[in-house]
């Protein structure tokens, strides 16, 4: 079966926002940002018994304890948890979904009031999505440009992807 998401690690930009630190995090990756990116070759049975497992994880929306890196390495402000639009499996196999027609997944607000966030898939030489590129900010700066930025990042995702010798499945 399929781990849980692990980030390995986050680069600020010198005018940063970060509410949670993830590096060293361990969460179910319907729970993150780019975790549903991550899970979009999943199909059928992989995905429902997967959501089996970690369907009622709780999202992370404060503190965190890293299971790689040493805690002081984590923000840890405490934020507002935001309205998580996939709160069920047809929801999560509705945005694998149109993760995959689009290719790149976008999210409002869902984990992080006054966050938004888009994500693209980076696949090995197999096809498979060994990784996510992911672009967090607050809604004021990116709000009303998530399905451009969606597509920039799955544009440089498919660069990536075409260095590693990959191509998405079925594209």
């Amino acid at each position: 079966m399929h781990p849980p998401t692990l980030t390995l690690a986050s680069e600020l930009s010198e005018y940063a926002f970060r509410g949670i630190g993830w590096e060293g995090v361990s969460v179910a990756a319907w729970r993150t940002s780019s975790g549903p990116v991550l899970i979009s070759d999943w199909h059928g049975d992989d995905l429902r018994q997967w959501y089996d497992l970690h369907g009622h994880d709780r999202a992370v929306t404060g503190p965190v304890s890293p299971v790689v890196r040493q805690a002081e390495a984590c923000a840890a402000a405490p934020t507002v948890e935001g309205t998580p639009m996939i709160t069920d499996f047809a929801g999560l196999f509705r945005e694998v979904e149109r993760i995959r027609s689009r290719g790149f997944a976008t999210v409002d607000e869902e984990f992080e009031v006054g966050v938004v966030a888009a994500s693209a898939p980076v696949h090995d030489f197999r096809g498979d999505i060994v990784a996510a590129i992911n672009l967090s900010a607050p809604t004021v700066r990116l709000g009303s440009h998530l399905d451009e930025v969606g597509a920039l990042l799955a544009r440089i995702a498919g660069e990536l992807s075409t260095h590693l010798g990959g191509t998405p499945r079925g594209r």
